[in-house]
Formats: C-alpha cells, sequence, structure tokens
C-alpha cells in the first residue's frame, strides 16, 4: 500500500488499499488555550500526529484528514476557541465515518485528544 495519508492519495491507490482491509484512523482534535505557554492547535496536532506514527508503526494504516474541531465549550473564558456543539460534532464524525465505510473501508477508528483537569488562566 503507498502511502498513508488519505488526503495524498489518488482514488487508484485508496482503490487498491481496499483489498488489504486497512485499518482507517479518523483524527479528532480541538482548537482550544492550552495556558499562556502552548499553542491553540496542541489538540488537533497531537492526536493527528499520533495517528501518523501509529500509520507508520504499523502496516495497513491510512490516516484520514483530521477534524480539527471538537466539543470545548468549558474554555470558553480564553481567547482561542472555537468549538463545535456536541451534537454538530457527533453528526461530523457519523458522517465522515460513514462517508469512509460506504467506500468499502470496513475497519475505523475515531481516536480523539481527550481533555484532563481544568485550563489554567
Amino acid at each position: 500500500m503507498r502511502g498513508i495519508l488519505w488526503a495524498e492519495m489518488t482514488r487508484e491507490d485508496l482503490k487498491a488499499a481496499l483489498g488489504q482491509d486497512p485499518v482507517v484512523i479518523v483524527p479528532v482534535g480541538a482548537i482550544e488555550q492550552h495556558g499562556p505557554h502552548l499553542p491553540v492547535d496542541t489538540d488537533a496536532n497531537g492526536v493527528y500526529e499520533l495517528a501518523v506514527r501509529a500509520a507508520t508503526a504499523q502496516s495497513g494504516v491510512i490516516v484520514a484528514p483530521p477534524i480539527w474541531w471538537g466539543y470545548s465549550h468549558n474554555h470558553r473564558a480564553w481567547p482561542g476557541l472555537i468549538t463545535l456543539s456536541s451534537e454538530t460534532l457527533i453528526q461530523v464524525v457519523q458522517d465522515i465515518c460513514l462517508s469512509i465505510h460506504q467506500q468499502g473501508f470496513r475497519r475505523i477508528i475515531v481516536l480523539g485528544m481527550a481533555a484532563t483537569g481544568h485550563p489554567s488562566g
């Protein structure tokens, strides 16, 4: 299978990959504050990097383009937040996974970055 990044693969690459029954990882991150020392894309980039490393280490894994928007309403008090409602996020993830599944891919992992603790001010 040539390539691991869905966005860089051609339709022929993806068609060929179907025959190998790959796992497709759908990374889901958030754009939110992480205190004064980290960029707001820390979660989104972290989960994407984790997915890419997993695909690099294990054959038969494709990384879908990341979903850069999460549900982070608890970060509303700080600048930098771009968030979806929980209902919208669930629908976006469902639609993307359904689209992947309808093309014949059967093994899909939704990989998200979980928040821990409270935001620092």
